[in-house]
């Protein structure tokens, strides 16, 4: 399918095991993958990461002081091949368990953490994704007029729990929702129990500034 960047939540990476993690760094490699991962500490399950296929884009880590051991990971996003101009993307995977008690402490690091890099990067875009659950996205959307949230189909049961808040919106596709994630060998684990928004940019897009750029799906 060619995913140029995927934001992903409950990760289940184990934290500290240095065998496992360069063997999952290893196996992403071979398939040209770069991963920024943050596993959740103490207890298994949950954690962020985002991985980008580095033939298209140039990841490079954005680190914020995080005392609440929030389930974030950011980083800097530029696709390899533009047409002219510069183009970045400041991106955010993020998780909120199920009845969360950091939900104020998570938008207020999303927040700062995005208002601190528009002063670094003040012509990058932001990007924002993964598993939310009851954590009302308005309060995202609050954050800046200019972004919208695309997942418009639920993505387990009924619900929307899994968003993409952007102010990439008129660049990009609205999402399909593909079926979850299956086991890499039938029959050994279990498949995952949300479904999954599928986001494709327009291949071509001019700026209000009327500077033209060219996107990699």
């Amino acid at each position: 399918m060619g995913i140029g960047v995927s934001l992903l939540s409950e990760i289940w990476e184990k934290k500290g095991k240095g065998k496992h993690q360069y063997k999952l760094q290893e196996l992403l490699e071979l398939k040209g993958i770069k991963c920024l991962s943050t596993p959740r500490l103490n207890k298994i399950g949950g954690g962020t990461a985002i991985t980008v296929n580095n033939e298209k884009y140039i990841i490079k880590e954005i680190k914020f002081d995080n005392p609440n051991k929030l389930e974030v990971t950011t980083a800097l996003l530029k696709p390899r091949e533009i047409s002219q101009g510069d183009f970045s993307i400041i991106a955010f995977a993020v998780y909120c368990p199920p009845k969360s008690k950091k939900k104020t402490k998570l938008v207020d690091f999303i927040t700062t953490a995005y208002h601190q890099s528009k002063l670094k990067y003040p012509e990058a875009y932001f990007l924002l994704g993964g598993d939310i659950n009851d954590l009302d996205v308005k309060r995202f959307l609050s954050i800046s007029s200019m972004f919208q949230q695309l997942v418009t189909l639920p993505t387990r049961n009924n619900k929307i729990l899994s968003v993409i808040v952007t102010d990439l919106h008129p660049y990009y596709t609205t999402p399909i929702i593909l079926p979850p994630v299956q086991p890499d060998i039938p029959g050994v684990g279990s498949p995952s129990d949300h479904s999954t928004p599928f986001c494709t940019p327009k291949t071509d897009w001019n700026k209000s500034d009327s500077k033209s750029y060219k996107l990699t799906s």
